[in-house]
């Protein structure tokens, strides 16, 4: 007959707990990785639009860039009369269709189309126009004034000296007035025309300016125009240029002309405009050098750095993505080899103050700048669920302004991330990888905990069920089918260190079911059964309430007797266990 003992049972049980603990922790495990693994692996992937777009500085540059625009302003069906000599009157007229003029920069500062930029851009001042002609028919000026004059001017830059020194001899018609503003790829996204002339351009009419020359020299040098059918547009506010100090590190946004020159035009020799590369900014930085006063008392911002013909009228921003600066004028190229200087001057923007207030512009931010500066405010965070964030703002952006392209890159980026972005992923920056780790291990602790109450739980209910059986066990013997030949008359209780039936209780333990004899004390050692009337003996001093041998030891054997038949008994057997003979 065997038995099953207690400390068999419970080993049971709790290997069914270790295996429920060790699940949940392979879970925790699981989950916990898809929380840290996952988004580092999507955090690290290849550098989104933008740059470094967490530095506040670059993400204001960002904000700005689609504000940005080109600007050209020239005369149609101009010419220039030469009369070097005496025998020299030549005319030169520029063709039909063709603009001649210059291209400079500048930058909303209001949704309604309002820009700001200088005022040698959008108005003929110390005669750049002419200086235009005159370098357009420079081949064959120069040719004609050799042959008529015999005067070798030797090259484009002689010409123009002699055109500063000789005003006189050169005759100009300005013809027709001509004004022009261009998106920036920033907001347009790339042009897919492959000329500029069919290319969507706006034109503009001029609210105010400050003259760049003036009786008393060199003035303020601003001017804000107002382009024609633009409305919620990027803009950028304006700072205050008093707060730049030097050594202070400015951003500015434009377009040199010298970048302009990267395509070759194969059929004629020299340089051919490709419209998204002709209107794609440059960025620059520039290092305040001092603080000066042009010949009108007004500030003036001396500045180090690559500013070139083209960049004039372009924003300068500070840190805070505010203009502060408007490019204006740098040391004569023509003293200088026609290699552009590292020197120049930035027109302070509080010089342009009155006339934003004269034209009664209104900076306030406009839907779109607002909408916009959140969207990118959201994709360069780090915060739980940004990435999902910033592709819910951007997407919608696309939706109501279809013809701003500029988010479109951002967007993209973000979709790719929000896609391998956990639900539970927190920030993943150095600071907070230390929080990421505090949540999963507190999340491991209290599931572990929780496993631990429900193992004990279902240890208790066990009993609980073991006593309740017990009790219902008819008392005098071990319950249906039990041998007659081996009683269990009521009173007769089994030791305490067995688990199923304590004392106190008129119930065999649940544990002896048909055909079962009472537990064991250990290996090797005999059951004892109790006679009518016997009380059990203490377990041995070793054997507390749930405690067992240790793995392969057998308890010690109690003395015992033999019976009539020569069967060894217990000293509380009143019958043998073997063949129900009394003790002699």
């Amino acid at each position: 007959m065997s038995v099953t003992s207690p400390a068999r049972s419970r080993p049971r049980s709790f290997r069914r707990h270790v295996t429920l603990t060790t699940l949940a922790l392979m879970l925790v495990a699981l989950v916990f990785s898809l929380v840290l693994i996952r988004p580092l692996h999507a955090q690290g992937a290849s550098s989104h639009p933008g740059g470094n777009i967490q530095d506040p500085k670059v993400l204001n540059v960002d904000i700005a860039r689609p504000a940005v625009v080109r600007i050209l302003f020239g005369v149609t069906g101009a010419s220039v009369t030469v009369k070097a000599c005496a025998a020299e009157n030549t005319t030169f007229k520029i063709p039909s269709g063709l603009i001649s003029g210059g291209v400079g920069s500048g930058a909303f500062i209001s949704a309604q189309g309002d820009v700001l930029t200088a005022s040698h851009v959008v108005k003929d001042e110390g005669g750049e126009t002419e200086f235009g002609i005159v370098e357009y028919f420079s081949a064959e000026i120069l040719a004609n004034i050799q042959k008529v004059c015999n005067i070798n001017l030797v090259d484009v830059n002689g010409l123009l000296n002699f055109f500063v020194n000789n005003p006189t001899d050169f005759t100009f018609d300005l013809g027709t007035s001509v004004g022009r503003v261009w998106l920036d790829t920033s907001y347009h996204g790339a042009y897919t025309e492959t000329t500029l002339s069919n290319t969507k351009s706006y034109t503009f009419q001029v609210l105010g300016v400050k003259d760049f020359v003036t009786t008393k020299g060199y003035g303020d040098d601003v001017a804000v125009i107002h382009v024609n059918g633009l409305t919620d547009m990027p803009h950028i506010a304006i700072g205050d240029s008093t707060a730049v100090s030097p050594t202070d590190h400015l951003t500015e946004i434009g377009y040199p002309g010298n970048g302009d020159d990267n395509h070759i035009d194969l059929t004629t020799g020299g340089y051919k405009r490709v419209p998204t590369d002709w209107l794609t900014q440059s960025l620059n930085d520039l290092y305040v050098s001092a603080i000066k006063t042009n010949d009108v008392g007004d500030q003036l911002i001396q500045v180090g750095g690559n500013q070139e013909h083209g960049d004039s009228g372009g924003p300068t921003l500070n840190a805070a993505g505010q203009i502060v600066g408007v490019v204006s004028f740098g040391p004569d190229i023509s003293q200088s080899g026609g290699l552009p200087a590292g020197t120049g001057f930035l027109q302070a923007s509080n010089s342009a103050q009155s006339l934003v207030s004269g034209a009664n512009i209104d900076t306030t931010p406009g839907t779109f700048q607002t909408r916009w500066r959140q969207a990118l405010t959201d994709f360069a965070a780090t915060s739980s669920g940004h990435w999902h964030k910033a592709v819910t703002e951007l997407s919608a952006l696309q939706q109501d302004y279809p013809a701003f392209k500029g988010g479109d890159d951002y967007l993209t980026y973000a979709q790719n991330q929000a896609d391998n972005e956990s639900p539970l992923a927190l920030n993943l920056g150095s600071g907070s990888q230390t929080l990421v780790l505090a949540v999963g291990g507190l999340a491991v602790l209290v599931l572990l905990v929780i496993f631990v109450l429900l193992g004990v739980g279902r240890s208790r209910r066990r009993k609980q069920v073991a006593v309740r059986e017990a009790v219902a066990v008819a008392p005098g013997g071990y319950g249906a089918g039990q041998s007659a030949a081996m009683p269990y008359p009521q009173g007769n209780y089994p030791p305490q260190n067995y688990p199923s039936a304590p004392y106190g209780s008129n119930a065999p333990p649940a544990s002896y079911g048909p055909s079962n004899g009472p537990p064991q004390y250990g290996q090797g050692n005999q059951s004892a059964q109790y006679g009518q009337g016997n009380t059990p003996p203490p377990p041995p001093a070793q054997f507390s309430h749930f405690t067992y041998p240790p793995q392969g030891q057998a308890a010690p054997a109690p003395p015992h007797t033999t019976c009539g038949n020569g069967h060894p008994m217990q000293p509380n057997e009143t019958y043998c266990r073997v063949c129900g003979a009394t003790r002699v």
